[in-house]
């Protein structure tokens, strides 16, 4: 498969070449406590290790150039590496704060037109769809704003993430 060579994630390949032992990634013992995830530090080599199978799952995925993929803002290591995983793709991601009401939500997911947003507690292919519980919560706060309207309109079921995304045109 070619990968495209104008992204930052080709940028951390260069860099993880030429600069394999040097550190990229340092957690503090108190964040690793607040985050569970390890202290200590992660070379280039170490993140790269950890990029290359995660870009591979999302491949055979069949995510690529166009899709638009939510993660959550959250300050793990993990993030860092699904989100280069991804960006070696192609793949826009659309970072999500779950700190967002749900109005925002709504938006966020109605406008970025995100085909998935996997769990990125682990860094596994993305087996967890969170777009499922995204929709469902969409969904919730519409049927409360309608029941507190007044309206009897029917709450529409959400759309299930298909296993294979559609490949979108960019804009």
């Amino acid at each position: 498969m070619d990968l495209p060579t104008n992204t930052v994630a080709h940028a951390f390949a260069q860099s993880a070449a030429q600069f394999g032992a040097r550190p990229f990634l340092a957690v503090l013992p108190e964040t690793a406590t607040i985050y569970v995830v390890p202290a200590g530090e992660t070379t280039y080599a170490q993140m790269l290790a950890r990029i290359e199978p995660l870009r591979a799952a999302y491949a055979a995925a069949g995510y690529g150039h166009g899709h638009r993929v939510g993660l959550l803002l959250e300050n793990r290591p993990a993030f860092f590496v699904h989100w280069f995983a991804l960006n070696g793709l192609g793949v826009s991601v659309v970072p999500i704060n779950l700190d967002l009401r749900s109005a925002e939500l709504e938006y966020l997911v109605a406008h970025s037109e995100i085909a998935v947003a996997p769990e990125q507690a682990e860094e596994e292919a993305p087996t967890v769809d969170l777009m499922e519980a995204l929709r469902r919560s969409v969904e919730e706060a519409k049927s409360a704003k309608q029941a507190g309207n007044g309206a009897a309109k029917k709450k529409a079921a959400p759309k299930k993430a298909s296993a294979r995304p559609k490949k979108t045109a960019t804009r």
